[in-house]
């Protein structure tokens, strides 16, 4: 049973991200190819808005390859999206570099319902080399909103979202969780993403743990979630780095003619049928945490142990460095 429109609705509020991830080639491609930074237009983002009006939308995802505190506009975009959909639940996933107690504050007060930490802080040197990043800043910026939410019982829901990359073992990771849920702060912990084959033969130096089969996994994307560029342009999924896949634009048509063109239900059928998946563009390629055996619901479990006393804290970090091996 397909969905006729989908529930999720991940969009682009500006076109950049200042971050220069080792696992995430958006900053890299928009420093190669010069992208200019700027917000998505006031007549794409109502399009959108109008054109999902009435739908059962369930979740509003501003952070699709991109910043999104770069939007000086973000505010006024999410009171845009309470107004059309008062019950839908907004969610924005940022590097931190921009975070100020100001922005959090209207943010809180647009009706921002989750604010995801994308933060690598194992140490200085771990996360510099991968999120290209100032630590110190970052770090910083986030204890002072975690203080924020405490004082001022805000109602937004923070959480910590790092990958399991080489570099740092189960018991970093298990030690990082626990500082930082000691702040107010929630974990949750996944493993790298090859970004749908983008990196090649290189994603092997990057990853750490086992993969439980080399066939490609069936993803829920297709069926649940469309993702909008800042100029109305829809991708398969925010991993089609160089838009190999092309399904339209809001634009040019409805979501309901995009959603269920042929490109789309050729992705949604292909879900179902492993080798009508194996000759899918971007599919055939991509390795995301349903495809280890340790994904990101066991891992974020795994980290995130909480103990009464120090003798089984103790035997169970003996336990973490029997499973760094999986």
């Amino acid at each position: 049973m397909y969905n006729r429109f989908p529930s999720i609705v991940e969009y682009q509020p500006y076109s950049i991200c200042n971050a220069n991830c080792a696992y995430c080639p958006v900053g890299s491609l928009n420093r190669i190819e010069k992208t200019k930074g700027e917000p998505i237009s006031e007549n794409v983002l109502k399009t959108l808005i109008n054109r999902t009006k009435g739908k059962n939308i369930k979740k509003v995802n501003p952070h699709y390859n991109c910043e999104p505190l770069l939007a000086k506009n973000l505010t006024d975009q999410i009171r845009l999206w309470k107004i059309a959909h008062p019950n839908v639940v907004i969610d924005i996933s940022t590097n931190g570099v921009f975070l100020t107690i100001d922005k959090v504050l209207e943010l809180e007060d647009a009706g921002l319902d989750i604010l995801e930490l994308h933060y690598m802080g194992i140490s200085k040197d771990y996360h510099e080399n991968a999120m290209q990043t100032k630590f110190d800043k970052v770090k910083s910026n986030i204890e002072k909103v975690l203080e924020l939410k405490r004082s001022k019982n805000l109602n937004m829901k923070m959480y910590i979202f790092s990958h399991r990359l080489k570099g740092a073992s189960l018991n970093q990771w298990y030690e990082f969780g626990k500082e930082w849920k000691s702040k107010g702060a929630d974990f949750v912990l996944g493993p790298l993403w090859n970004r749908a084959g983008w990196y090649g033969e290189d994603f092997e130096k990057k990853r750490k743990g086992f993969l439980k089969s080399i066939d490609p996994s069936p993803c829920s994307k297709p069926f649940q979630q469309i993702a909008v560029e800042f100029d109305g342009e829809v991708s398969l999924c925010s991993l089609d780095y160089s838009h190999k896949v092309k399904i339209g634009n809001i634009m040019d048509n409805t979501i309901e003619e995009i959603w269920n063109n042929s490109v789309m239900r050729k992705y949604q059928e292909g879900q179902n049928d492993i080798n009508k998946l194996k000759k899918l563009d971007l599919c055939n390629d991509c390795i995301r945490g349903g495809r280890y055996y340790l994904d990101e619901n066991k891992l974020t479990k795994l980290v995130n142990k909480e103990f009464t006393n120090k003798y089984s804290e103790f035997f169970y970090k003996k336990y973490l460095d029997v499973l760094d091996r999986v």
